[in-house]
């Protein structure tokens, strides 16, 4: 069997969506309350994990050293949940007033983690439009650029992350962009301000736990579990030596990762939630196929398309995120 005999089609899943349109307009509704509710949950979330390490560093300094490496771990999970309701405000699915949306998603999903909503936007409608392309954002490019564990190149990569380097490239990349929003004036209040914020609330005035229990996991742990994503997510055209001719095909050559029909234990799912695939964003071929169903009915979209049953023998559906890294081609 040939390699592109084991991937779902465009025409495949169009044939799908159209036959279960009306269920799927359904999904595509925003619920205010939802919206608010999950942007709480990473907020406490967040909050109890860092109050956990803090109370940790104080009681027991010993302890904490030993448990630090786990600690920016679990910390970097909560981060990318913040990237994941960044993208939820880049679709305009927070909430339905549109202002409101772009407001929460700079001030409280945005800024705690020095980003832009704004800027996050306009690359990925770039990676919508040309996913798995040449023409994809650089930002997805990279975290995909190598895919083969085995070999030095992508090694290398993580060794890169986990010593801050490539958040420090990303940080002087970002510097010297031009040609920003025009909204982007209070880019650097709203980050100062809630840089702040996560000072006096978090780590009572402490600087150096700031560093230790924010800053160091940004730049560190959150840039592994990224490459880990990206290569989970969209190394798969890589990885099976398949180059799509356009963003469409691109798409359907995205995984969906820890679905019910993975071959992954639950332990394993359950720590991967944790640390990547928060607020369903592990649905991403239901993602590219609809991407304007909130992450809350991500998991139903799945369960209507059902692709993995009526598109029998597909690669999409089989791995979790770190066993993609030693995914091999049949």
């Amino acid at each position: 069997m040939k390699n592109a005999d084991l991937l779902v089609t465009y025409a495949e899943v169009t044939k799908l969506v159209e036959k279960n349109g009306p269920r799927i307009n359904e999904l595509k509704k925003v619920s205010d309350s939802a919206g608010i509710f999950w942007l709480i949950a990473v907020w406490l979330t967040t909050g109890v994990a860092l109050l956990a390490s803090v109370f940790l560093y104080h009681y027991d300094l010993r302890t904490f050293l030993f448990a630090y490496p786990l600690l920016i771990f679990i910390i970097a999970g909560r981060q990318g949940a913040f990237l994941q309701l960044i993208h939820e405000a880049s679709h305009k699915l927070i909430t339905r007033d549109k202002k409101l949306n772009d407001n929460l998603g700079e001030w409280l999903c945005a800024a705690p983690i020095g980003l832009s909503m704004a800027e996050y936007r306009k690359d990925h409608g770039r990676h919508h439009n040309h996913t798995n392309t040449a023409r994809d954002c650089e930002n997805d490019l990279l975290k995909y650029q190598e895919t083969d564990i085995s070999k030095w190149p992508l090694r290398y990569l993580f060794i890169k992350d986990i010593f801050g380097i490539s958040a420090i490239e990303r940080v002087i990349y970002i510097l010297k962009k031009k040609n920003s929003p025009s909204n982007e004036k209070y880019k650097n209040l709203r980050i100062v301000v809630l840089q702040v914020f996560l000072i006096v609330a978090a780590f009572q005035l402490d600087f150096l736990l700031y560093i230790l229990l924010w800053i160091v996991p940004l730049f560190t742990a959150n840039m592994v579990l990224m490459r880990v994503r990206g290569v989970a997510e969209h190394g798969l055209p890589k990885q099976i030596s398949i180059v799509p001719v356009d963003g469409r095909e691109g798409a359907m050559l995205t995984r969906t990762l820890n679905s019910p029909s993975a071959q992954t234990s639950w332990i394993g799912k359950m720590v991967e939630r944790i640390l990547i695939g928060s607020l369903s964003i592990n649905f991403h071929l239901e993602h590219h196929v609809v991407p304007n169903v909130p992450h809350y009915n991500l998991k139903k979209l799945y369960d209507i398309l059902n692709i993995p049953k009526n598109i029998e023998g597909i690669e999409n559906y089989k791995n979790g995120y770190f066993s993609s890294l030693f995914f091999k081609s049949r």
